[in-house]
Parts: C-alpha cells; structure tokens; sequence
C-alpha cells in the first residue's frame, strides 16, 4: 500500500538544499525509535503540530511516498508484529535485561538488531500520548463524559525508516510554506 507521509524541519531558509538532499536525520539519542528519518503518517496536521509545538520555531513540510510492506515493522495495527514485541519484551526480562523506567522502544530495537533479529526498514508507531490535551491541534472526541478514553480523530501516527530509500521512500518535496513550494509566485 502506498502511503503518504511528512517530515517536519526547523525552516533555516535552505528549501533548494532540503529538496536536494532530504529527507534528513534524526540522531538524537532521545529519539523514539533510534536513529532515522521520521515522518508523520496522512496527516499534515500532525506536521504543523510538531511544527508549533515541538520545534517552537518556523518550519517547512517535506511530502513524500512510501510502500507500507512486511518490511515495516507495524506496532500500529499488525497484531504479529505487536506480539513479537511483546514475546521480545518477556525475553529480555528473563535475561534481566528489561529495566521498566529505562527500557523504551528504541532499546528495545536496539536488542533486536543487536542480536541479528531485525529485518525491517522502518518502524511505525501510533504516538498516543504525545499531544497535550490542550493543544490546538487535538483532534478528541470522549467517549463519556469524564472518562479518560478517547476516540482521535487525527492519531499522531509516526513511521522511522533506517534509510533514505527504505520502503521506496520517494516524491521527497516541500509542502510548507508555500513561498518555498516550486514554481509559487511564477
């Protein structure tokens, strides 16, 4: 399946360079899911979202392409792929190598590389939780009235691929803001 997804950049005035040389990489050791290029999946509203309230600075969105295949690693509605997480969850603990407060996603994907069990070229992840409630850019609707649960109408879904072409990534181009879009002003 082909699905279109987005890349939020700090805008430093650069847009032939990004479309040149984009997507770009995330190395932050904070990262969620390890080193990679990050996208934001069908919406770009999550892109403004992070935008404006995680970059806190202007931005541009890149658009791209890529082809959903068994070669994603999909937490976000293959029940396969969740359990493996899971069955690698319980071994790690049985090993003493699950630490509750420390071990997040990235590590544990980390281990799976570690230990040659990682054949996917992106890793895609609902990112619930990441918005604050009272943000612009939530999309909620409860399910009763003071219940925490929730319908989201606009899921921050977020895909790392571990390379440039992984998944035929393509299309790479600026969508935001339009004084950088190609041919504007023509």
């Amino acid at each position: 399946m082909k699905v279109t997804v987005y890349q939020t950049l700090t805008d430093r005035g650069n847009p032939d360079q990004i479309e040149a040389e984009g997507p770009f990489i995330c190395n932050r050791k904070s990262a969620w899911l390890g080193q990679g290029y990050y996208f934001w999946e069908y919406s770009i509203n999550n892109a403004h979202w992070w935008g404006k309230e995680g970059l806190r600075t202007s931005y541009i969105i890149c658009q791209a392409t890529y082809v959903r295949d068994e070669k994603c690693l999909d937490l976000v509605d293959n029940p396969e792929h969740l359990s493996l997480l899971q069955e690698v969850v319980k071994m790690m603990k049985e090993k003493g190598l699950y630490e509750t407060e420390k071990t997040t996603v990235a590590r544990i994907i980390e281990y799976l590389r570690r230990i040659g069990k990682f054949p996917f070229e992106a890793t895609r992840v609902p990112g619930a939780g990441s918005r604050k409630r009272e943000s612009d850019h939530e999309n909620i609707i409860l399910f009763k009235s003071r219940h925490p649960a929730y319908l989201d109408l606009c899921p921050p879904y977020q895909i790392c691929f571990y390379s440039k072409k992984a998944l035929q990534l393509s299309g790479y181009k600026i969508v935001y803001p339009e004084a950088y879009i190609a041919g504007y002003g023509a």
